[in-house]
């Protein structure tokens, strides 16, 4: 997947590319798959135990379901630069009750030489 990437000091918009990838990563959620042992994403490094219990106790007291993610979650979402050699992703979740909500996906994002998303956290931010 070719993906470019800014290295600037702003906020950009989740490229059209990676959304897909962030999909796939939410409708796992959404069925429960924290881990991602269920999910064909080749992008997205594996996730530990530890994290994945992390996340799913995130979503626990977050207090909706998650669903799919809905289209409308493109709008805030977002990425920036990190001087650490990567860039930081935020996606927000979908939730049975809110299109976008307030509980979202924190992920790291490397060209090596492909792109692999790393994802370390679910909260709010």
């Amino acid at each position: 997947m070719e993906i470019v990437l800014n290295d600037d000091d702003g906020e950009h918009p989740i490229p059209n590319e990676l959304r897909p990838v962030f999909d796939k990563v939410a409708a796992a959620f959404a069925e429960g798959d924290y881990r991602l042992q269920c999910a064909e994403i080749p992008e997205v490094l594996p996730l530990e135990l530890e994290l994945a219990k992390f996340i799913e106790s995130s979503v626990a007291a977050y207090g909706e379901e998650l669903s799919p993610l809905h289209a409308r979650v493109w709008e805030r979402s977002c990425y920036s630069w990190h001087s650490n050699g990567c860039w930081s992703a935020i996606v927000d979740l979908t939730t049975k009750a809110e299109v976008v909500s307030d509980l979202a996906i924190h992920a790291k994002l490397r060209l090596d030489p492909e792109i692999r998303v790393e994802i370390w956290s679910v909260h709010v931010p």
